[in-house]
């Protein structure tokens, strides 16, 4: 095989799992594609990635989902005119009848919906999944004019073009996964957003100033609960906190934990069997 051609990653998953799950975390991954071929997963991911971290990242993952009947199997396959077809994975979406979320080779479709475009690349959030669409919706909502905002585990910056395009002041956006900062870059580029936004790179529970008005938290539940215990422990209440990210089933740890703090639920949702709370 000639790799001197452009090439994409095939990783294929089969075994026992949720489909559901899998594809959230193959997308998360920086997948720029799924589909589910006779009972297994097929996901692509393009050359300029690092494969065995993106394979450490799919391993690390489905144990969070306590997902172990599974195989994973790669291969390189040369590029056939798929650099282009890729791209009909990828249409424009509509969410809340507000967003209207799209890659860069649709036009933008009119002044009534808040225009985010977002280049499928190596990191999760093109606005598909219900954790980023309930998050959308509750930024939507509760998000304070001039307010300071933390987007923790930001992945491809969607939820801070959101919330800046909504009128926060400023977003401090947190991943610990190195793999996001060029896509999250692009991101902002194609946004015309040249300013107002600073992206770090490490564990969001290490930050040193949890001065905001508004957090919103779309990662794993592990991750959740570690990040609200902090904040509760430490006294520190923003005015508004979105937390999304998990699934239906493993939102009573979430609710276990605010109620040893006697903190109420101001608003939650369910999304094709993921959930989201605001408090």
């Amino acid at each position: 095989m000639n790799l001197k051609k452009p090439f994409w990653f095939k990783v294929k998953l089969s075994g026992n799992f949720d489909k559901e799950i899998v594809t959230y975390i193959l997308s998360e991954a920086g997948s720029l594609g799924c589909q589910e071929v006779d009972g297994a997963l097929i996901a692509y991911f393009s050359q300029e990635l690092n494969i065995n971290k993106v394979k450490e990242k799919i391993h690390e993952k489905l144990t969070v989902f306590n997902i172990s009947d599974y195989e994973i199997k790669i291969d390189t396959i040369v590029d056939d005119g798929w650099s282009t077809r890729w791209r009909d994975y990828y249409k424009p979406i509509l969410i809340n009848n507000c967003f209207y979320i799209r890659p860069p080779w649709y036009p933008k479709l009119s002044n009534e919906y808040i225009d985010i475009v977002i280049n499928p690349g190596s990191a999760f959030g093109t606005g598909t999944h219900p954790t980023t669409q309930m998050s959308l919706y509750f930024l939507k909502k509760y998000i304070l004019n001039d307010s300071r905002v933390l987007d923790a585990g930001c992945g491809s910056g969607i939820l801070t073009i959101a919330a800046l395009k909504l009128g926060a002041g400023f977003v401090i956006s947190v991943d610990n996964d190195s793999m996001v900062k060029n896509n999250y870059i692009k991101n902002l580029k194609l946004n015309n957003i040249k300013k107002g936004y600073e992206l770090i790179i490490k564990d969001v529970t290490l930050l040193e100033d949890f001065n905001f008005d508004v957090i919103v938290s779309n990662i794993d539940i592990k991750n959740n609960i570690k990040l609200l215990n902090l904040l509760l422990e430490e006294r520190l209440r923003p005015k508004v906190m979105i937390f999304s990210g998990f699934l239906k089933r493993e939102n009573s740890k979430i609710m276990k934990l605010l109620k040893e703090y006697k903190i109420d639920v101001k608003d939650s949702g369910e999304l094709r069997g993921w959930y989201a709370v605001v408090i």
